[in-house]
Parts: structure tokens; C-alpha cells; sequence
């Protein structure tokens, strides 16, 4: 004899229904705060839709376009419709600037070396993680070590910028080619200063067509094995 089917109470569905709507809601709540900018949400919901969306972020970005990121990753996302009035968005300042050895290192887009009347210049372009850009053109002599050196100061000069955010910066020391066996090699000494304190940086290379490019890289290397 076939067992008796037992019709589930309206109670038990509401309460089956209430449970997907609160993992629905949870999974939502942590997409939005993957949202560039974005550190936390937290959502309230009645009958089945959200009635508040409580979004903390930075100043990174634009509340409104902080609102119009939320309402698209619910509608793509999820299938939930959200009136842009119950989103409420609270922006924190940062707590102290972001030192910059954790901005992430610089990469070299480009180094010029150009002859001129009374010497030679260079031209160092760095890009940044961020998608930023920096350049400095500094002045160099005939030398071989003056060229060394002013390849390491051009790139001192342009990491300035994005040290200068948080109050930092970058002595240039001493710049020298230095003879070893059948090759030159270019020795670079900095000295990076954050909030007082001091770190000294040692960088080399191998000169390979100029002094001046070997100068780069040598201070290049020194600066990126401080920078995560």
C-alpha cells in the first residue's frame, strides 16, 4: 500500500523559502564588498526584498557610482531589483597614508640617453601598478661614472612623486662603475626615508651598451627589493 502523502504546512514553506532568501542575501552581502572601494555591506530584507543596503567603503570612489556598482552586481548577479533609495553609503577616511613599499613596484617603460654640446642627458619612464606613469630627464656628463650616476638620480626623480604621497623619499649616495674581470658593473647606493627613519638600498648592473642604462637598472633593482 503506498504511504499516505503528508502536505507540507504553509509555515514550513515560508520557512524553507525564508532560509534561501538569507543565503541569497549573505552571498550578495560578500560580492558587494569585492567591489573596488567597497570594505562591508550588510542587507535587511521583508517578504522576500531587500529594504535597506548598508554599504561601507572609501574615498576612493563616487558614492553614486559606488550605488549604480551595487544595483548592477544584484540585477546581473542575482536576479534582484534594488531601488537605488535603500542603498546608504558611508565613507571612511583612511587611517594614514598607504606607505609606498606596499604600492607595488616600478617597471621600466623606457630609458633615453641623448648627446647634446656639453654631454649627454637621460630620460627614465617608470609605470606604476596603479596604472600611473612618472618620468625625469636629468643632465650627464662625459664620464662614464658621471653617466652611472645620473641615470640613477634620473630614476630617483621619478619615483619622487609617488614617494612624496606619503611623505617619503629617496636620497641618491654614491654611483661608481667598478671593474670586475671582463665586465663593468654599475654599484648604486639610496637611501629611502619614511616617517624618520632610514633605510639604505644597494642595487647593481652590468653595463652592457651605456653607463647610464646600467645606472638605471642599478638603482631600479635597489629600489624594487624594497617595494612589495
Amino acid at each position: 500500500m503506498p504511504k499516505p502523502e503528508i502536505a507540507s504546512s504553509g509555515s514550513d514553506q515560508t520557512a524553507s523559502v525564508s532560509r534561501i532568501e538569507e543565503r541569497v542575501f549573505s552571498r550578495l552581502e560578500k560580492e558587494i564588498a569585492r567591489i573596488a572601494g567597497i570594505h562591508g555591506a550588510q542587507i535587511a530584507s521583508e517578504d522576500g526584498a531587500p529594504t535597506a543596503i548598508h554599504v561601507v567603503a572609501d574615498r576612493s570612489r563616487p558614492p553614486k557610482q559606488l550605488v549604480r556598482d551595487v544595483q548592477s552586481l544584484a540585477a546581473a548577479g542575482f536576479g534582484v531589483s534594488v531601488d537605488h533609495r535603500i542603498i546608504s553609503v558611508v565613507q571612511l577616511d583612511d587611517a594614514e597614508p598607504e606607505s609606498p613599499r606596499r604600492r607595488g613596484r616600478a617597471v621600466l617603460d623606457r630609458v633615453i640617453v641623448g648627446r647634446e654640446a656639453a654631454g649627454a642627458w637621460v630620460r627614465v619612464g617608470l609605470s606604476w601598478p596603479d596604472g600611473s606613469s612618472t618620468d625625469a630627464t636629468v643632465s650627464a656628463g662625459a664620464s662614464p661614472d658621471s653617466r652611472a650616476r645620473a641615470g640613477a638620480v634620473a630614476v630617483g626623480r621619478a619615483v619622487a612623486p609617488v614617494l612624496a604621497r606619503s611623505d617619503a623619499a629617496l636620497e641618491v649616495g654614491g654611483v661608481v662603475v667598478q671593474r670586475l674581470g671582463v665586465i663593468d658593473v654599475v654599484l648604486a647606493h639610496g637611501i629611502y626615508i619614511e616617517k624618520g627613519a632610514e633605510l639604505q638600498l644597494v642595487g647593481s648592473a652590468i653595463v652592457e651598451e651605456d653607463a647610464a642604462s646600467a645606472g638605471v637598472q642599478a638603482m631600479l633593482q635597489a629600489i624594487n627589493r624594497q617595494f612589495s
